[in-house]
């Protein structure tokens, strides 16, 4: 058996890691699913159905054709909304009797039970209108489903720290491995093998738990219009960059590799070089984590090169966003774009710190012989 596929033994099966992955699998399944139900618009069946039906009419970019049925749609609901007026002054005047008055509700009734799919939809419209370029009509349930958190997944990073916390930390049990910490050549082939399983097996964890997310979003609430332009989705409403949907949620998934090999790498070298479990998994927590808390929601976590924001990824696509101060006509920044050099500059920079804490890393191993125990 090769080092490669022994090694790959030893952290999976004897050291119980497989186990971690399919149980931090199956409970980010069921998450995503509980999360994603939590976003449903319409519980009851009519709704429901009306807002379909008004979906695909509408999904796309704004047309003529389009605009006229949503503002026909608005104005039949305020008509409506002005005959239940007349009929119920008319009923107080005692000019109708109860039947007629009954009659009048029984006319009007598909209208109001429509009217709240009906509303959501020129709300929509009202925000796609301002920019119908870059705003088409989405299902904005699961997309908003999947972009609204700011906060990185807990559950990913407790994973993946103990994952890469265990790699060093499985050095007994095999004879081929003894034979290669003899020697500074077989120190740097074990160690580099040791931590290309450690980084392959988290970018899958990753991957996974992100499909995970995109599928419960996808079969609960829908996910339509891949090809829009991501302003179409209002928490991006104010980005300056061109991207689709697609595009996007590829971006986010790369970004996510970023953060979590450097979260890997920094846990891999806590490992060797403090030789001991505990301190590469409070380093790793505290290196996840801590950033997250310091920063707060002033978007200050997207400038800095750390895990947690490239964890979460949506920051780096969010336009500028202000507010108004109270008592005054001055505009305040409450997030500010992260801006195409900045992004560039930073993503260097991560990558950069992750190639050097790998080295960093092989060297300290290679010059010890030892691991984390």
């Amino acid at each position: 058996m090769n080092l490669f596929a022994e090694e790959l033994k030893k952290l999976l099966i004897k050291r119980k890691l497989l186990w971690l992955f399919v149980a931090a699998l199956i409970i980010k399944t069921g998450l995503s699913f509980a999360f994603a139900g939590q976003h449903l618009l319409f519980s009851d069946a009519g709704l429901q159905a009306k807002y379909q039906t008004c979906m695909a009419i509408l999904e796309g970019r704004l047309t003529a054709e389009k605009e006229r049925f949503i503002l026909n749609e608005k104005r039949e609901c305020d008509e409506s909304e002005a005959r239940l007026d007349q009929a119920f002054e008319q009923i107080a005047k005692g000019e109708v009797d109860k039947g007629q008055f009954d009659a009048i509700l029984a006319a009007e009734s598909e209208y109001q039970n429509g009217k709240a799919v009906v509303e959501h939809f020129y709300k929509q419209y009202e925000y796609v209108s301002k920019d119908p370029d870059r705003r088409y009509f989405v299902d904005p349930v699961g997309w908003s489903g999947l972009f609204s958190g700011s906060q990185p997944d807990y559950l990913l990073l407790i994973s993946v720290i103990v994952l890469s916390a265990m790699v060093f930390n499985c050095e007994t049990g095999s004879g081929m491995s003894i034979l290669n910490l003899t020697s500074a050549g077989g120190r740097m082939k074990l160690c580099g093998i040791k931590m290309l399983i450690g980084c392959l097996s988290s970018v899958l964890l990753v991957t996974v738990f992100y499909l995970a997310e995109i599928g419960a979003e996808y079969l609960v609430n829908g996910l339509g219009g891949f090809d829009a332009p991501m302003q179409s989705v209002p928490v991006f409403g104010n980005a300056s960059r061109s991207l689709t949907l697609l595009s996007l949620l590829a971006g986010i998934l790369g970004l996510r590799l970023l953060g979590i090999l450097l979260l890997v790498v920094c846990v891999f070298f806590a490992s060797v070089r403090g030789k001991s479990m505990m301190i590469a998994l409070i380093s790793g927590l505290s290196i996840a984590v801590i950033p997250v808390f310091a920063c707060g929601s002033s978007g200050l976590l997207y400038r800095l090169p750390v895990p947690a924001g490239f964890v979460i990824g949506t920051g780096f696509f969010k336009g500028t966003e202000v507010l108004q101060a109270s008592g005054g006509n001055d505009l305040l920044a409450q997030f500010r774009e992260v801006t195409g050099v900045y992004f560039i500059l930073l993503v260097a920079a991560v990558i950069l710190m992750t190639g050097a804490l790998f080295a960093l890393t092989a060297h300290q191993y290679v010059r010890t012989g030892t691991a984390a125990a």
